[in-house]
């Protein structure tokens, strides 16, 4: 489904299958919709004008309909733009239809209609168990696929999880997304789009804090202040409300320090410092202008599109610029028989502080620890990112609230060297030939893209004593050729569709990284290291890919079948069995069989497919790099090593199969779907040694549910409603491993991990938990408190018992709303970071407790007698490490930090108003006013950051929360004149 602003002016084929008198009253009025890559549109309601008597397009995009000549149909189709038709005795004219000029033989140009196009153009280019434009697959699709020469990255506008999916395997995942371009009114003549939005964030969720004690810890048997000066961590100190400032000369707060408010030496009562103030509101304006000049011979334009986009995110001195440009046409006529498409897109990005090494943990890290009573911004407020006394003292030394062992987070942003710059060049090229059933078409596309990036420490940071700093250049250089053979034939009983296919595919993948350390008393150049360790690899993978197909239907559509198969070769393959990757489909329409009512479409359909894929030539993740570091040590993680393919590995071999149930009405669709999905040799990197590599460490098997339900009412008073709901369940286990161990770890820290345990979800978080004794009652100490368990079991599971989305989108005449509730029920985090500040004193657990005494746990002490101890959370007088949140470490028992993560989120809410201009003039266009909100609200009982982030940012750290960056709720507003 594609959201191409015309439609039916390009993508109607209409052909009548009856014959008819001279003058009828009536006629059957039948054909295909398609996009303009042939691909069918299903789902679109075709209604006669005036009546409710209609009908909608089945899965291949066909339709019949039977109206009196002179009625106006109504071609529909969410996202689309709404076509009237009217009826003849010959065939179907767009009222809205243009003509084209055309040189007659004697030189002259005359007005003609454009005629429809050939039907062996319908015929399918890909099979359709693989993307087609307009699609991508978030999955393992392989072995290969040559995009269109005709996508271009650099015009997609939005990525969304594609509704109504039409392919099988994509129905059953639920991993396909919908690609959204530009879209343009485009009337046979010179046109353009221009397009100007401004939108604002917040940062979202964050970890509530306790307001009321200061900076300090127990001495004496009492809480006493200690300052910056004493490198204190803590916020075990007194209330805040029980002291004053006292106007002396401190370098670390312009107020003085702090002392008993009773005291002779009080001046100033003190105002809690919040330090989420830190966050500021981010920026993001964007302009696009594109123009569209006709060209003859061709049903569309040439674009030229021009895009500029700058944002401040919602972290000080974060910002990304990037500017692109593209240029295409689509389905030139070079001859009757010949069609070219064609592409290039200039891409350049420019990224500051973006998330590297632990860089983004480190600093929420400074943010959340701080305590009340310190300001990290010296009283500056919003200014104190721009001037250099708020995180240096008088004295040149770091001014933090604890300084050698964490950094002011305004040093942070202005010291730490982040940053990134891409640059990429896109072009493609297809030419299809078409020769009666039979067409042929040869795709070409050249990618190559240079990013290089550069972070650091530097020297005088707590997290390295010398100092570090990478600078790392990557090349990717890619090259696709396709050739592919199609047959479509049609008679009066049977449609069968051939296809044959060829598909070349080059990747050279060239590291250029240069590691300096050492710059102790220098600042962070090359030239200034002590030490250097210079990586240069080049690695390149050539494949081959030999594909065919034949697909079989009777023409009313009661069964239909593929039988598919593949063989692909490459330099880097090491095969584990037969190259033979099989699929087939099949899908019976008993509504077609039976005539069942009031349903258009009751179909079962199922599919099955074998395939495999290649593990990446560079590893694109560095998430195992932190699993050797406990987890107060997390500062110390940089993504120190890189990770090859090397000979060893095989490709994965994957399995699917699916089956389900679709019912559809004029106003309705039901779906209803079931998926297994088996992967051998899962590639992962795994400990050997005393080092990582790349190798083929598990089975997994990936099965569940999937329900969506689509509802369309129609027009009254002038309001349409559409409302989607979509339901899954999914499971994800290990079947077994490859290693002598009990589990591979995944992603995380030495104490908490996600890991691969056989007969454990994928992804199961492994952590300490309280010791229990053979009756499974826990263990008490003669403290009076729980025992840890030293040896790592599984303690929770991230992966959701289920999940719902509800889509609703109201329209009224020129004004249109929509917005988007997602619902998750289940799935397990570790809430890392509330431990944390638990442990610190900082934790809003930690400030409602402390005082609390005569509590009991129950249990059995080391003797097996009940527990009778009654014990004080934080008693001053037995000294800070006896303290509930503190005897554990930094991770607490970490199954006690194990949360729920269910969530109700508003992810998207959308309002725009459409004005027309200049109506009837050459000008004429319209105006599109639009207001956007993403993730504006949420609620959620997890305590933690966002239950909807990944530790250090990386995929596999989905279920860990370690001071993550959260997410941020942003909006819009938008103006785009179409002319």
């Amino acid at each position: 489904m594609r959201k191409y602003y015309l439609l039916f002016a390009y993508l109607m084929i209409i052909y009548p299958l009856s014959a008819q008198d001279p003058n009828p009253t009536e006629r059957v009025i039948s054909g295909r919709l398609t996009a303009s890559d042939g691909a069918p549109i299903p789902g679109v309601n075709i209604v006669i004008k005036g009546t409710t008597r209609g009908t909608v397009s089945d899965i291949d995009g066909r339709y019949s309909i039977s109206a009196p000549i002179g009625s106006t149909l109504v071609f529909s189709f969410i996202g689309m733009e709404t076509r009237e038709v009217l009826v003849t005795a010959a065939n179907l004219k767009s009222k809205k239809a243009k003509t084209q000029a055309k040189r007659s033989k004697d030189g002259k140009r005359q007005k003609v209609t454009p005629s429809p196009l050939p039907i062996s153009w319908l015929a399918d280019e890909l099979d359709s168990t693989k993307l087609k434009p307009g699609q991508i697959f978030v999955s393992d699709e392989a072995p290969s696929y040559v995009a269109p020469s005709s996508f271009s990255p650099g015009r997609i506008r939005a990525i969304k999880p594609l509704r109504r999916l039409i392919n099988p395997i994509a129905r059953a995942s639920r991993k396909a997304y919908k690609i959204s371009e530009y879209r343009y009114m485009y009337r046979g003549k010179l046109g353009a789009t221009v397009s100007s939005s401004i939108g604002f964030s917040r940062v979202a969720q964050l970890p509530d804090l306790q307001s009321d004690y200061v900076q300090g810890s127990a001495i004496g048997g009492m809480f006493l202040w200690q300052g910056p000066e004493l490198s204190e961590i803590n916020s075990w100190g007194p209330a805040i409300q029980s002291l004053a400032f006292d106007g002396s000369s401190y370098i670390y707060d312009n107020n003085g320090r702090l002392v008993p408010r009773s005291s002779s030496g009080a001046v100033s009562i003190p105002v809690g410092y919040d330090p989420l103030t830190f966050f500021r509101t981010g920026i993001d304006s964007k302009q696009e202008v594109a123009v569209f000049i006709p060209i003859a011979n061709t049903y569309k334009p040439l674009a030229i599109d021009l895009n500029h986009n700058r944002a401040s995110g919602v972290i000080p001195n974060s910002s990304e610029t990037k500017y692109s440009g593209s240029m295409q046409v689509s389905n030139l006529n070079i001859s009757d028989r010949l069609r070219l498409s064609s592409n290039v897109e200039y891409q350049h990005q420019e990224s500051r502080f973006v998330n590297q090494g632990a860089s983004h943990a480190l600093l929420m890290q400074s943010i959340l620890s701080t305590p009340i009573s310190f300001d990290n911004g010296n009283g500056l407020g919003n200014e104190a990112v721009d001037v250099p006394t708020s995180y240096l003292t008088t004295t040149g030394s770091d001014r933090s609230f604890a300084p050698g062992q964490l950094v002011n987070p305004y040093r942070w942003v202005n010291e730490v060297p982040s940053n990134s710059k891409q640059h990429s060049l896109l072009g493609g090229l297809s030419l299809k030939w078409i020769l009666g059933d039979i067409s042929i078409t040869s795709q070409s596309s050249y990618r190559l893209s240079d990013e290089r990036r550069i972070q650091g420490i530097p020297a005088s940071f707590p997290v390295t004593t010398t100092g570090r700093l990478t600078d790392r250049n990557l090349i990717l250089e890619n090259f696709n050729q396709g050739l592919v053979a199609n047959y479509n034939h049609w008679t009066e009983a049977v449609r069968i569709k051939g296809n044959l296919s060829y598909k070349y595919h080059s990747q050279n993948v060239e590291l250029d990284r240069f590691d300096g350390f050492g710059f102790v008393g220098g600042s962070l150049e090359k030239s200034n290291a002590d030490s250097t360790i210079q990586l240069n690899r080049g690695l390149k993978r050539q494949s081959h890919e030999v594909t065919y197909s034949v697909y079989l239907s009777n023409m009313q559509e009661y069964v239909s079948g593929r039988i598919t198969n593949s063989h692909y070769y490459s330099n880097t393959l090491k095969r584990s069995g037969s190259n033979f990757y099989p699929a087939a489909s099949v899908a019976i329409n008993f509504h077609n069989i039976f005539g069942y009512q009031p349903f258009d479409v009751f179909k079962v359909y199922g599919s099955y497919a074998r395939t495999l894929k290649e593990s990446a030539l560079l590893w694109p993740s560095w998430s195992y790099q932190s699993l050797n570091l406990p987890t107060d040590r997390i500062g110390e993680f940089y993504e120190s090593n890189e990770l090859f393919f090397h000979d060893n590995l095989q490709a994965e071999d994957l399995y699917k199969f699916d089956t389900g149930l679709e019912i559809g009405g004029y106003w309705y669709n039901f779906d209803i779907g079931y998926f297994n999905y088996r992967t051998n040799n899962l590639t992962v990197p795994v400990m050997v040694g005393n080092s990582h590599q790349l190798a083929n460490a598990a089975d997994v098997v990936s099965s569940g549910l999937n329900v969506s339900a689509f509802f369309q009412m129609g027009y009254y008073d002038g309001v349409r409603a559409e409302v989607e709901v979509n339901w899954s369940l999914q499971r994800d286990n290990v079947i077994g491993i490859n290693s002598a161990d009990d589990f591979i770890p995944l992603s995380g820290t030495a104490d908490v991990q996600a890991v691969l345990a056989p007969g454990q979800p994928v992804g199961a978080i492994y952590g300490s938990d309280v010791l229990r004794d053979n009756n499974g009652r826990e263990v008490i100490d003669a403290d009076g408190f729980p025992v840890i368990d030293p040896i790592p079991r599984m303690i929770g599971n991230p992966i959701p018992d289920q999940k719902w989305g509800i889509f609703t989108k109201l329209r009224h005449r020129r004004l249109r709303f929509s917005f988007l509730l997602d619902f998750k029920l289940g799935g397990d985090q570790w809430n890392g970071t509330n431990a944390y500040l638990n442990y610190i004193g900082r934790g809003k657990e930690s400030g409602n407790l402390r005082n609390l005494s005569g509590v009991h746990f129950a249990g059995v002490n080391p003797s097996g007698n009940l527990n009778n101890i009654l014990v004080s959370l934080a008693d001053p007088a037995s000294g800070l490490d006896s303290y509930y949140w503190r005897r554990y470490g930094t991770t607490g028992i970490a199954a006690l930090q194990i949360e729920d993560t269910s969530w109700i989120r508003l992810s998207n809410i959308g309002l725009s108003y459409t004005v027309n201009t200049n109506k009837g003039s050459a000008l004429h266009g319209e105006i599109v006013f639009a207001l956007t909100g993403n993730n504006l609200w949420q609620w959620t009982n997890y305590s933690g950051v966002d239950p909807a982030s990944n530790f250090l940012g990386y995929n596999e750290g989905f279920g860990l929360d370690y001071f993550n960056l959260p997410s941020a709720r942003s909006y819009a507003f938008s103006i785009t004149l179409k002319i």
